[in-house]
This record gives C-alpha cells, structure tokens and sequence, in this order.
C-alpha cells in the first residue's frame, strides 16, 4: 500500500475547477488497489467541499495549506494547528 497525497489546485481541478471523470476512476482504482488517497489544498474546506467528485470520496483532506486535517469518514477535524498560539508571544494584542 502506498500514502498518495495529490494537490486540487493546478493538478486536480481543470480549468473548469472540476476533477476531470478520468482523474475520479483513476482515484477511484487506486483506492480499490488499497492505496490511501489525500487532497491537499490552500482551500478551506467548505470550499472544498462543494466540489461534486470531492463530496463522493471517502478521503482525507488537509486544507489551508496543510493546517487543518479533515476526515469526511471521521465527520470531523482531526488535527488543527494554531499559528496563532505559536507566534502570539511575539506581537501584543
């Protein structure tokens, strides 16, 4: 089993925004051959999610540039990292 992470914008999405039927079977078998599939986007991920094929998978998806983990199997936020906490001790709010 391999990890394959794979980009939405630019490598994904065709110039429509939309994931080509070829990409989705391509995705689709190599899910079926037990590969593990993650999206990764600088996209929030209400964003993401109205995207027609995306709303069909059953993977993971780091959104934001990689700061949230969403697990649609999950229905939740797994991991999300607040910048905010690391670089507030710099600034005075």
């Amino acid at each position: 089993m391999k990890c394959i992470s794979i980009d939405l914008d630019g490598t994904l999405l065709n110039s429509q925004h939309e994931i080509s039927e070829k990409n989705v079977k391509t995705l689709r078998d190599l899910h079926e051959q037990g590969h593990s599939i993650i999206l990764n986007t600088g996209r929030a991920y209400a964003d993401v999610i109205k995207l027609k094929a995306v709303q069909n998978m059953e993977v993971p998806i780091f959104c934001i540039n990689g700061s949230i983990l969403y697990s649609k199997q999950e229905n939740c936020c797994m991991r999300q990292l607040y910048l905010f906490l690391h670089i507030k001790k710099y600034f005075q709010f």
